[in-house]
């Protein structure tokens, strides 16, 4: 077992001296994110993708993945309220946070299973800077490998499960 480090240099690393700090937005995230309206639009995602994955169909291990990173919306909001201290002012960013249309907006989540959402952040990282192109680029690219066209989306479901199908079936 490692040696543990002392207190004086745990001190040294915590807040804004921490190699992972983010000036301080990671809890006003974790706050919108569980608010009653983050919890409706993960329902609301789900409800209008039937409960299955987007990419390969599946109904297991199911969840709401955003397009355009959470954490892009948060540095857009701070900005768009940046009159207001994140410190002092927390309980009033998380009132203004219900009425920022971004956050809520259901087109920027999609339904996908753990498998299917592990293969995209393997793509493009989890840095919490992901795009709309790059999920649009992620989707074109399974859709390409079925030799579909990207503009014609019939029998997309069934191709799709004809490549996932044997991943399914490798060790589940």
């Amino acid at each position: 077992m490692g040696r543990k480090a002392s207190l004086a240099t745990r001190m040294k690393r915590i807040g804004i001296n921490h190699p992972l700090w983010k000036g301080g937005t990671d809890k006003l995230s974790n706050y919108i994110r569980y608010i009653s309206e983050g919890k409706m639009w993960i329902k609301e995602v789900f409800k209008r993708d039937g409960f299955k994955c987007q990419i390969c169909g599946s109904n297991k291990y199911l969840k709401v993945h955003h397009k355009k990173s959470f954490s892009s919306l948060v540095k857009e909001f701070l900005k768009q309220y940046n009159q207001f201290s994140l410190f002092e002012d927390r309980e009033t960013f998380i009132r203004l946070s219900i009425s920022y249309a971004p956050f809520w907006d259901i087109s920027n989540g999609v339904t996908m299973c753990e498998k299917c959402r592990h293969k995209f952040h393997l793509i493009y990282g989890t840095r919490g800077d992901n795009t709309i192109e790059q999920y649009n680029e992620f989707v074109n690219s399974i859709l390409n490998r079925c030799n579909i066209s990207c503009v014609d989306f019939s029998g997309v479901s069934k191709a799709i499960e004809g490549l996932v199908a044997p991943l399914r079936d490798s060790g589940d």
